[in-house]
């Protein structure tokens, strides 16, 4: 360890691979984020209900587990073409904010997972 550098905290340790576009101050990472916000006049169940149709969607396609914690959808991709993805999507009463990293080998893809992203987002106004 570096003199003055804090101490690593295990559970930081593994905020850091678990939790989208966290990262601990200094630390360089693989992943190329996506970060869209879109604003909705939708009730928020309603956009919920879209949100949520749009994963299950993406499940069988890209192989992608998700669950809801609270307002948001948290998914990944453990296996399959997007192995490695993981991210985000929450919902507000006021807008929806998504939050995708694409690991190293995605890198390329990022262009055109963000035009997809925002396909779909235009479906929750």
């Amino acid at each position: 360890m570096l003199r003055g550098a804090p101490p690593r905290h295990p559970f930081l340790t593994n905020l850091t691979k678990r939790t989208p576009g966290y990262r601990l101050r200094g630390e360089k990472s693989d992943m190329a984020t996506i970060e869209l916000r879109r604003t909705h006049t939708l009730p928020k169940d309603e956009a919920k209900r879209r949100a949520e149709a749009i994963a299950v969607g993406l499940k069988d396609k890209v192989e992608l587990d998700w669950r809801w914690e609270g307002d948001r959808i948290v998914f990944e991709s453990p296996r399959g073409v997007a192995k490695g993805t993981r991210g985000m999507v929450s919902v507000s009463d006021t807008d929806v904010r998504v939050e995708i990293d694409l690991p190293f080998m995605l890198r390329v893809l990022k262009a055109k997972v963000e035009s997809k992203v925002n396909e779909k987002l235009d479906l929750l106004r």
